[in-house]
């Protein structure tokens, strides 16, 4: 372990309870499931691709650039001193996190062999500063924490308070189960009632705005097919068959109420305009594998919350 692995070891991330869990035992987290193994064979992989200069010269200036950019708007660090004030807390300097998105460009583009040595310092160097900056540690830190309230919840409601980290994580599945089981689901999918009502769609894509609507004149006025307008238009026809949430959001507001056999639009969606008609419009059922799994996951979602809101302060940013 190398000595900025150290140093973070020691240095509180969460409290459950009355329990503080340091890095250590995040650290402790992840290699029991495997995750510090992956993380250390891609940095060992990384690294022998990144000795390779005729690998490295085929990195274009844009690629490093538009990770760069990616990386700090996925966590918010869109200025100078967000990311110098992140990479401080990380110790961490500028050329370490250009390494990495390197290393990272050239793992998910290269398919060269990786046969190499590799120093011992020089990899536990790069699985560090990989562990930051793809967001390893504190995705195994939410990871942890989440399982530890979970079975801190199960504990309050009278099982025996898990020891270990197969005991912690079998509390939690227990949390998880008990959150799916009773009349939950069939409660959730009435609730959903409009979000999960499916509907059977056929769509087309026009350019023209005053072409879409004399489209729609010739299937409200004409009572023309969509699919014989579409031809006329020169346009594909597209099926689709979609709960109304899954529905892209721009479409969603004109779609919620339509019954079968109407005509929607045209709607427009950036530069062209869409006319949507509607085949078949079906209410949520609760024998509906699909949404009994959707209703399962958002009640766990919702324990889960619940759990982590009760039960886990973080200490500093999160």
């Amino acid at each position: 372990m190398c000595v900025r692995f150290r140093a973070l070891a020691d240095k509180p991330v969460f409290a459950v309870g009355e329990v503080t869990y340091t890095w250590q035992r995040v650290l402790d987290w992840a290699g029991a499931h495997g995750s510090l193994e992956e993380l250390r064979r891609r940095s060992r992989i990384g690294l022998l691709l990144g000795a390779r200069p005729e690998l490295k010269s085929r990195l274009e200036p844009a690629e490093l650039s538009a990770a760069a950019t990616d990386f700090r708007r996925r966590r918010r660090l869109l200025s100078a001193e967000e990311l110098d004030a992140w990479l401080a807390r990380w110790d961490l300097t500028v050329h370490e996190w250009g390494e990495h998105l390197e290393r990272t460009l050239l793992l998910n583009s290269s398919r060269e062999e990786t046969e190499g040595e590799v120093s011992e310092e020089a990899l536990e160097e790069a699985e560090y500063v990989d562990a930051v900056c793809s967001g390893l540690l504190e995705d195994e830190a939410d990871g942890l924490a989440t399982e530890l309230a979970l079975a801190a919840g199960e504990a309050e409601a009278g099982a025996e308070s898990p020891a270990t980290i197969d005991e912690t994580i079998a509390a939690a599945a227990a949390a998880r189960e008990r959150a799916r089981a009773g009349q939950g689901v069939d409660r959730e999918i009435a609730r959903r009632v409009l979000d999960w009502t499916k509907l059977d769609l056929d769509a087309i894509e026009l350019d023209d705005e005053g072409a879409a609507r004399e489209a729609a004149l010739c299937v409200r006025l004409d009572g023309r097919k969509l699919a014989e307008v579409a031809d006329d238009c020169h346009s594909e026809i597209e099926h689709l068959s979609a709960y109304v949430t899954d529905l892209e959001a721009w479409a969603q507001p004109h779609l919620l109420a339509a019954q079968a056999g109407e005509l929607v639009g045209p709607v427009q969606d950036g530069g062209s305009y869409v006319l949507f008609a509607v085949r078949d419009r079906r209410t949520p059922v609760s024998t509906d594998p699909v949404l009994r799994e959707r209703a399962e996951a958002a009640l766990v979602e919702r324990a889960t919350k619940r759990a982590l809101e009760t039960w886990v302060e973080w200490y500093g940013d999160h």
